[in-house]
């Protein structure tokens, strides 16, 4: 379960979620079952982000995508049917077009390229 402290940053504003980004990097690293037990919720508040956010939760969002999928893949985990289907379908209808009106659009496409790598060896 996400305690409380963390919903309300992940669902807060944009300085929150960043709060609450690096309360899921410091879980990342110390509490790696409990990260992979939760997912589908991970995977669901991730893809809005990619979909909605403010350009700087955006990109924490998308580094923190990166090393969850880094620690995915260094345990060997394969995504479910479940969190593919999550997943996916927002990182291959985003390809591109979130970054169209982001200040940095080629920092950007370099990134979103290295974390649809990323996600497709742990698929």
């Amino acid at each position: 379960n996400l305690s409380s402290e963390l919903l309300l940053c992940l669902f807060g504003s944009a300085p929150k979620m960043l709060q609450g980004l690096q309360m899921l990097q410091e879980a990342l690293r110390k509490l790696k079952n409990e990260t992979i037990a939760c997912l589908d919720l991970i995977l669901k508040w991730t893809t809005l982000q990619i979909a909605s956010s403010t350009e700087t939760v955006l990109r924490a969002t998308c580094e923190y995508l990166l090393e969850l999928f880094g620690m995915l893949d260094s345990e060997t985990y394969t995504l479910t049917e479940n969190e593919s289907v999550i997943l996916f379908p927002v990182l291959v209808y985003h390809q591109g077009q979130t970054w169209r009106t982001l200040s940095s659009k080629s920092t950007y496409e370099s990134l979103y390229s290295s974390l649809f790598q990323a996600a497709t060896k742990i698929f």
